[in-house]
């Protein structure tokens, strides 16, 4: 409709103003026409998308679009005037954002649903509200994709803005028209008083202020694997605690068993199945790389009884003999006496009933997103929390190996390092996104770009509600004193466009980190 509309108007205009008599069929003939447009659009609008019907941003946009068709009709005739046009042009803009916004949250939407389908059983990222320290939490775990689609139908934050202000900012304009018309003993410049007023309130970036950041955002999680669950999901991302795993340093694939000691008479795969029964049962990093060394050397799981855990390691009872498994440090503390020259940070030992039986040197390679992703997560004012089962990532370990910041990482005791990445208690909060991907990257990608969007969608809405404001008590000025050649669509479009500029901006920002 705003195409037409944006031609008509200034047709119309110059049709009535300068050659009335020539004009006349063809006045007759477009007035008919758009009349029954006009209708046929309006119960398309009721009834066919009742989400028009609701007091919204669309309700400006719709009064904005009816008032300048009508002025446009009517222009020169109720009250004459010879240097504004209809501003149908500023109106069929507004329509094309409007559009642009719906469609970009759209396209948003169904990257994200993308993303989340990639795999079976997605990673849930979840906020819990009082899991680390009595203040909000954020955990990893897999599960499922229940909910997420009903969060990404669920109203944005421009929407629930809006449907507190789209009332009053109506009530406001249809004031300002009455007063800037009738108010002033003139009321045959209603049309196109209400026509500037309504169109001055109805700021191009309202639908934008959520819309075009969170395409932007979306467009670049899909590409790592992370989906954002709407803004139900990004308005969750508040300041709070990271719950960090082996998983998340040391994805599957990045840790290796490079050498295999054994001490004693103790057979290698006796040496090597104990170990591996020992690191299912504590459920760490571990598990995967001494799996295939158990499938390599032909051992077997054992069952394990009775484990307990200390620092450094674990005891547990396997075929009523008490194994330890852990770092030299734990193997010191529980008095088994080790070789000289093999005390070494990045092993794990073995010790059946009291002997140690076994070494096992273990290669960590860390990707070279871990030390930003970290970094990201500290600049956003989110701490991590470092929950690790591996008796050997500890603060010492990281920060002299791998140089990450452990200084400003928090690193509990043991046992609530074990409550923190147990994965039944994990996943059990508010849905704030899904990860097909495992590593830290898209899991700090999703915490951090959910954080910009809450940010960038308020400050969006602020510039928008500010325009509309401004907007309406300029237009409310200039349409009382019978402004017209300040009332110019030139003037509202530098006007119009002027608050656009922000949008972009902050768009353009909430990607980048």
């Amino acid at each position: 409709l705003g195409i037409p509309m944006t031609a008509v108007g200034i047709f119309l205009y110059l049709d009535i103003t300068m050659s009335r008599r020539a004009g006349t069929g063809i006045y007759t003939f477009f007035m008919v026409f758009f009349a029954i447009l006009f209708l046929v659009w309006a119960f398309m609008a009721l009834y066919a998308f009742p989400l028009l019907a609701k007091f919204d941003k669309k309700n400006g946009e719709l009064l904005a679009w009816a008032f300048t068709l009508l002025d446009g009709l009517t222009a020169g005739q109720l009250d004459p005037r010879y240097t504004c046009l209809p501003y149908s042009a500023v109106t069929a803009l507004g329509l094309a954002f409007a559009l642009r916004g719906v469609h970009a949250r759209r396209r948003g939407d169904r990257l994200s649903a993308k993303a989340a389908s990639q795999v079976r059983t997605p990673y849930v990222v979840a906020r819990d509200e009082t899991l680390w320290s009595n203040k909000p939490t954020f955990t990893k775990a897999p599960g499922s994709s229940v909910g997420f689609g009903s969060q990404l139908q669920m109203e944005d934050g421009g929407q629930r803005a809006y449907r507190v202000a789209a009332p009053l900012l109506l009530l406001g304009s249809l004031l300002c028209a009455l007063l800037a018309s009738v108010g002033q003993e003139v009321p045959g410049r209603f049309l196109w008083a209400a026509s500037a007023c309504f169109t001055a309130s109805g700021s191009w970036s309202a639908l934008l202020a959520f819309g075009l950041p969170y395409r932007k955002l979306v467009e670049r999680l899909h590409q790592v694997g992370a989906a954002m669950a709407g803004w139900t999901g990004a308005a969750r991302c508040g300041q709070g605690g990271v719950i960090v795993s082996d998983g998340d340093l040391f994805p599957t694939g990045s840790v290796t068993v490079a050498q295999v000691k054994v001490f004693g008479s103790v057979p290698t795969e006796k040496a090597v199945g104990y170990t591996a029964s020992m690191l299912r049962a504590m459920a760490c990093g571990l598990t995967r790389p001494f799996h295939n060394l158990l499938r390599a050397q032909g051992a077997m799981y054992r069952d394990v009884s009775g484990l307990e855990w200390h620092e450094g390691g674990a005891s547990g009872v396997i075929r009523g003999k008490e194994v330890l498994v852990g770092t030299a440090a734990y193997m010191h503390l529980m008095e088994i006496p080790l070789p000289a020259g093999h005390n070494i940070k990045n092993a794990v030992f073995c010790a059946i009933g009291g002997q140690l039986s076994g070494m096992f040197l273990l290669q960590y390679a860390m990707d070279g997103g871990v030390n930003p992703s970290l970094s990201a997560l500290m600049a956003a004012g989110l701490s991590p929390v470092l929950a690790s089962r591996d008796p050997n990532l500890i603060p010492a370990l990281l920060e002299q190996k791998f140089k990450l910041p452990v200084d400003k990482m928090e690193f509990p005791p043991v046992g609530r390092r074990l409550e923190l990445s147990d994965p039944e208690l994990s996943g059990d909060g508010a849905l704030v996104a899904l990860l097909a991907r495992e590593g830290l990257g898209p899991y700090c990608d999703a915490l951090v770009g959910g954080r910009r969007l809450r940010f960038a969608t308020r400050l969006g809405l602020v510039f928008a509600l500010a325009g509309s404001v401004i907007g309406l008590c300029l237009t409310f000025y200039l349409t009382s004193i019978a402004a017209f050649g300040s009332l110019t669509v030139a003037n509202f479009l530098v006007f119009m466009g002027a608050w656009l500029v922000p949008q972009v901006l902050i768009a353009n920002w909430v990607n980048q980190f």
